[in-house]
């Protein structure tokens, strides 16, 4: 009985990536650019890892796209004196702006990495309405598997995420006190409060 030969069974390209092992190749990049940036290289080694699994051809449904999941209009106009992105299907070149952006977010939000990792995958624009880390739950455990995956960044302890405008602390206070709206609200409940219980009304 005559059979035929069996076709080879072409490869998908992803598992010709994974069959590559350009994957350390990647993590050797990711390191480099992020010391060039003066970027933690742990912290940016996982922010990749959690973008794309250091998938050089990863695209989100929304056009996200390579490993630092950069979209269009941000690669074209970054902004915060960021320099574009020129092909951001070049796996080095995508590494390069992912660093150097996120090394402008951190500067943007005076160095609190939370602030920077919840901008870096909400939008800086998210970030400043919220007041801190938006109440997305996609964000909250983005930013919370990258800083609980890398111990060596912390956000700052002298940053009240809750506060409005994303300003740091007087120093002295602590990240758990109450923000200047509360506090605002406390001073009027003490001092203005009583004042007003003692006019009659029609006074």
């Amino acid at each position: 009985k005559y059979c035929p030969p069996s076709r080879p069974q072409m490869e998908t390209p992803r598992k010709r990536f994974q069959a590559g092992g350009g994957v350390e190749n990647y993590r050797s990049t990711a390191r480099e650019m992020a010391k060039r940036y003066g970027v933690d290289p742990d912290l940016f080694e996982r922010l990749v890892q959690q973008e794309s699994s250091f998938n050089p051809q990863a695209e989100s449904p929304v056009g996200a796209r390579g490993l630092g999941q950069i979209m269009p209009g941000t690669a074209e106009n970054p902004g915060f004196g960021v320099s574009p992105l020129e092909n951001i299907d070049d796996p080095t070149d995508n590494l390069r702006f992912a660093a150097e952006y996120y090394a402008a977010l951190r500067d943007r939000f005076d160095g609190d990495e939370e602030l920077a990792l919840a901008a870096y995958n909400a939008g800086p624009g998210a970030v400043i309405e919220a007041g801190g880390v938006p109440n997305f739950p996609e964000t909250q455990n983005y930013v919370d598997a990258i800083l609980r995956a890398s111990p060596t960044a912390q956000a700052s302890p002298a940053v009240d995420t809750r506060r409005a405008g994303v300003e740091p602390l007087p120093e002295g206070e602590s990240a758990e006190e109450p923000g200047l709206f509360r506090r605002g609200i406390n001073w009027l409940e003490e001092n203005v409060g009583p004042v007003l219980e003692d006019i009659a009304p029609g006074e």
